[in-house]
């Protein structure tokens, strides 16, 4: 019997939108055609012979006509390379918006499981192997349980389902009942030989006597959370087995980390650290935090290291009154050392405002810096 291989992505979301990413923004929505592109590639250069798309496909059910261009050239390619495409909507392109992208007859090329219970599994014969395909699609008008409709049929072959739904123990978010909340256990009573699930963004893979359940993840990080690698997965099917890798996938790479700066010597020290974290592929949220023994100008550092990352923002938390400068700075007889002096007084009656005082010490100490206005 031949070798079946199948690609399982979801979570694609393409025309999402970037605007906390500032001057990037626009990249980022260039970077998830990108990567959509490479998925089909991918699929085209493993020679696949079927592609699971488990949701999500697009953010909104309305996507912009640059991008539902974009995703048709895609799928053009697959069909041109004679690859089969089997997908469901998810929670963001679902399919009951009266301009939803899925009203185009393209989609009708594809195995499009529409429906929000399914009546029988599609059925397909590829490479001699029959193939049975079970999944619903996300419909807030209809929302039925729709799993025991999923379950398996008996009759040899091989049976795969998508289902866009949210595993009970998913430490990501507070699972809702609009998130289709599963529990494992009943997933694997469904008895599929293949689930390829959407809707979490992290990579997750169950297997259970030769039966296996996965969550392939985001194709791109959305979110600064999302610091994981990217993959889809490729199953491999011979000999009644299935073997299950995954493939990373994505163009850019999300990075959220803190700097401990009583853990750094000085401005110096803190640029080199930043470097160290860089890369043209890498998108970094850095919070500075702490108390350091010298004077933060994060707009300065920042300028000085942005041009080592695809994108860098910089989040000041640094805990400006418990740092050493400033109770050198509050003894000198200037007019630097009276703002430090005043603000200090002013937080001592106002605590509730302590926040707000000290951002306004450290823009203060900035100015006095950088116009060297300190007499």
């Amino acid at each position: 019997m031949s070798k079946l291989k199948i690609l399982h992505t979801a979570d694609i979301h393409l025309g999402s939108k970037f605007l906390f990413l500032e001057d990037y923004a626009e990249q980022r929505e260039q970077d998830f055609i990108k990567t959509f592109h490479r998925i089909c590639l991918t699929a085209i250069e493993q020679k696949v012979d079927l592609v699971l798309i488990a949701g999500d496909l697009f953010d909104s059910p309305h996507p912009t006509p640059f991008v539902v261009e974009e995703s048709k050239k895609g799928f053009t390619k697959l069909l041109q390379n004679n690859i089969e495409v089997t997908l469901i909507a998810g929670t963001h392109d679902d399919i009951i918006a009266s301009d939803s992208v899925y009203h185009d007859p393209f989609w009708n090329q594809f195995h499009f499981l529409k429906e929000p219970i399914l009546s029988k599994p599609k059925e397909l014969t590829l490479k001699g192997i029959p193939l049975y395909l079970y999944g619903v699609s996300y419909n807030t008008l209809d929302f039925k349980d729709p799993l025991p409709s999923m379950r398996r049929v008996e009759v040899k072959g091989l049976h795969l389902g998508l289902l866009h739904c949210s595993i009970k123990d998913n430490p990501e978010w507070s699972v809702m009942a609009k998130d289709l909340p599963c529990d494992i256990k009943e997933l694997f009573e469904l008895k599929l030989d293949y689930l390829a699930l959407g809707h979490y963004h992290n990579y997750r893979l169950y297997e259970e006597t030769g039966c296996f359940i996965s969550y392939c993840g985001s194709s791109e990080g959305k979110r600064f959370h999302e610091i994981d690698e990217r993959f889809v997965n490729i199953i491999e099917f011979e000999n009644d087995k299935l073997i299950v890798r995954k493939h990373a996938i994505q163009s850019k790479k999300m990075l959220s980390q803190n700097i401990d700066l009583t853990t750094i010597s000085d401005e110096k020290h803190l640029i080199q650290t930043l470097n160290k974290l860089g890369g043209e592929d890498i998108l970094a949220l850095i919070t500075l935090e702490g108390s350091p023994d010298f004077q933060i100008y994060s707009d300065k550092i920042h300028e000085t290291c942005k041009k080592n990352f695809a994108y860098l923002k910089l989040k000041d938390n640094v805990h400006v009154l418990k740092s050493l400068p400033i109770e050198l700075i509050e003894k000198e007889d200037t007019v630097r050392g009276l703002f430090v002096r005043k603000l200090q007084d002013k937080m001592k009656k106002e605590p509730e405002k302590e926040k707000i005082y000290e951002a306004a010490l450290k823009e203060g100490l900035l100015y006095f810096s950088k116009d060297n206005n300190v007499l």
